[in-house]
């Protein structure tokens, strides 16, 4: 019989491609009838499921869904899904990915994944208290700021260094760098033990079965999920438990030829659990990202634990020079309020052309800016010098907003720069030229400069310039320059209160068609879902208020006699789905 955790790893695998969106038709097909017979699965044209259950559970999800409860052999389900696939695809007029088809496959995909489950003769998930864990990191020791190589191109070295953590429960640390001959032991405070371990464990434990094989599958998808067989007896299995402990390696043993992680839990009944996976982040637990948590409890920056500890950006600095010489002709410069500040056009006044800034030198504007993000400073300061006219110097402290920021980037990005081609002539009358400084927590750095221009910057500069421009605009300007604030006077007890309503629930602002309402005894606030009388017969209808106003009768904005009055709350939130 074929392995259990093989054929739930498909199942799973294939449910969630058939779920997702954006899933293309040649991921629905690449591979899979190969994969379907080498896990046992066979072409029958449905005929042992339409004889178990009926013909229409084979072709409609309708009649399926009635009946998957029901279905109990994982032989016959799984067959009865790769003739299904097989009939999908061989008409042209038909396809993986129309809705009825993602249904059916939904359906018979989980309920051989929960066949195949039941299937196992051990838990996929830890159990028990955890005593002691073992954690190998393999990986290659790399310049952040190069790219990865493609392997097919550029072959990598079979070997990787590892780093070797091993935690017990009396707080006893061991930990063997790639580098170094003797371990490094260390003896943690026993709270700190505790909390390390109720970590470790909680994660392992309460992640579903779903949960741990889903990330087997996003490695094995490298592979072939049909030879996850001949993988169970292989280091490097992402998320894979074995029944029996296995010998661990150490630091001086052969390293694996892939990049990951691969963990050894024991329990207090002496039964191991034992894990391996690609290096990533994401595994989080109590708020927090489990290799992070392993960096602070033992208070090492140098722990690969299980995403590596990639080399991170902490710091930048951009420096930008734009010198622009005043065109044949022209006389003088004019300032305008948009884009950099500069306009070359003159003026006419009373026949002749002037400068409109007299103190303007006519023959250059020089225009120097500087931008330096620092997550250690906390600090984000932006320079602008314009020759001699003036300069602007702001610093902002945004301590956790700039971290999440710089340690988002990927610094390999930086060095992506298509380059202009050769016959490109850059405007000599207007010279942009730009230099990065970059930093990284690990102490490498790159300096990168070129022309300020679209083929010149890094391929990722728009999206990061914009995250930084939302970053400063959020800062910048507060209330104090808020005319809505200072222009509102004092609401006197004798004003009454114009609700502004709109019948577009989606509508947020005093944008677009508005009604105006009085209420009575009941004060609302902007946002409020509401039930007003509308029309002849004063039909009652939902609405939203999205402005108040406040004024004297006389000044209303509407004779008051003829205004309606708002009836009370809308007492559940309106379905919002079916509102142009």
């Amino acid at each position: 019989m074929q392995n259990a955790l093989a054929v739930y790893l498909f199942a799973i695998y294939y449910a969630r491609l058939f779920a997702a969106p954006d899933t293309t038709g040649t991921a629905l097909t690449e591979g899979f009838d190969t994969r379907c017979s080498r896990l046992g699965f066979s072409l029958d044209q449905g005929q042992q499921f339409i004889r178990a259950w009926s013909r229409a559970a084979f072709y409609r999800a309708s009649a399926l869904q009635a009946i998957i409860k029901q279905v109990g052999d994982w032989q016959v389900l799984g067959t009865a899904i790769y003739s299904h696939w097989y009939s999908v695809t061989f008409w042209p007029n038909q396809s993986l990915l129309d809705p009825e088809q993602r249904d059916w496959f939904l359906l018979a995909l989980r309920r051989l994944a929960e066949l195949a489950q039941s299937e196992l003769n051990y838990p996929l998930a830890f159990q028990g208290n955890l005593q002691s864990f073992t954690l190998l990191t393999h990986r290659r020791r790399q310049n952040p700021f190069i790219p990865v190589p493609d392997p097919a191109k550029h072959p990598l070295p079979a070997e990787l260094p590892t780093q070797q953590l091993s935690v017990d429960a009396q707080g006893h640390v061991v930990l063997q760098q790639a580098d170094q001959s003797r371990p490094v032991q260390l003896n943690l405070p026993m709270a700190q033990t505790n909390d390390l371990l109720e970590a470790m464990a909680t994660y392992f434990s309460e992640a579903d079965s779903a949960a741990l094989a889903t990330v087997l599958a996003d490695q094995a998808e490298q592979e072939d999920i049909s030879q996850l067989t001949a993988l169970l007896s292989e280091s490097g299995c992402p998320l894979l438990l074995r029944p029996q402990l296995r010998p661990v390696q150490t630091a001086a043993d052969q390293a694996p030829s892939r990049p990951g992680w691969d963990l050894t839990l024991v329990n207090s009944a002496d039964q191991s659990f034992c894990y391996a996976g690609p290096l990533s982040r994401g595994l989080d637990i109590f708020h927090n990202d489990l290799s992070d948590l392993l960096r602070d409890c033992l208070k090492r920056d140098d722990l690969w634990a299980f995403d590596g500890n990639p080399d991170r950006i902490f710091a930048l600095s951009i420096y930008y020079h734009r010198v622009i010489f005043a065109a044949p002709g022209r006389s003088g410069l004019a300032w305008s309020s948009a884009g950099s500040g500069l306009d070359w056009a003159g003026h006419k006044e009373q026949g002749r052309q002037t400068r409109r800034d007299p103190d303007l030198e006519p023959a250059k504007i020089d225009v120097q800016e500087q931008l330096s993000l620092n997550a250690r400073d906390n600090q984000l300061v932006y320079t602008r010098q314009l020759r001699h006219q003036g300069r602007t110097n702001c610093i902002y402290e945004l301590p956790w907003h700039l971290k999440t920021l710089l340690e988002a980037l990927n610094p390999a990005d930086f060095t992506r720069i298509r380059g202009n081609p050769p016959d490109a002539q850059a405007d000599l009358r207007d010279l942009k030229r730009y230099k990065i400084h970059l930093y990284t927590y690990q102490g490498s750095s790159c300096i990168i400069s070129g022309g300020y221009d679209q083929l010149s910057l890094p391929e990722k500069w728009p999206e990061f310039i914009a995250s930084v421009f939302d970053l400063l605009q959020t800062y910048t300007l507060g209330d104090l320059f808020d005319p809505a604030l200072f222009h509102t006077p004092l609401r006197r007890q004798s004003d009454l209160a114009f609700y502004y309503v709109s019948f577009n629930l989606n509508q947020a602002y005093d944008e677009g068609k508005t009604y105006c309402y009085l209420a009575k005894g009941t004060e609302y606030r902007p946002g409020d879902w509401v039930v007003v009388p509308t029309g002849p017969g004063n039909r009652e209808t939902p609405a939203r208020i999205v402005s108040v106003v406040y004024r004297q009768a006389a000044d209303a904005p509407y004779p008051v006699s003829k205004l309606k009055l708002i009836l009370r709350k809308y007492e559940s939130k309106p379905d919002l789905g079916e509102q142009s």
